[in-house]
């Protein structure tokens, strides 16, 4: 664990338990926010709905349709359909 100042923990968005980068440069410690994971992930799929002009709407009944298809498949004792595609 280490204890930043909270002037400089604000100032970086970092609260306790948030995950940083550390890096030595020949003993000079460098210390860096993580990225959100789920942040950059939520970024990519919107960019990439953009792109191929999907709204919200098509994303939310996309997912609907995706939930009651694994849903369906749970049912039967069938792995959901695209989890293991890429």
């Amino acid at each position: 664990m280490i204890a930043l100042p909270p002037d400089v923990a604000a100032r970086y968005s970092l609260t306790q338990g948030a995950e940083v980068n550390i890096l030595d440069l020949n003993g000079v410690l460098v210390l860096s926010p993580k990225p959100s994971v789920v942040g950059a992930m939520a970024a990519r799929i919107g960019r990439h709905a953009k792109e191929a002009g999907l709204t919200r709407s098509d994303m939310l009944r996309g997912l609907r349709r995706r939930r009651k298809e694994a849903a369906a498949r749970r049912a039967t004792g069938r792995a959901p359909a695209g989890l293991l595609r890429r």
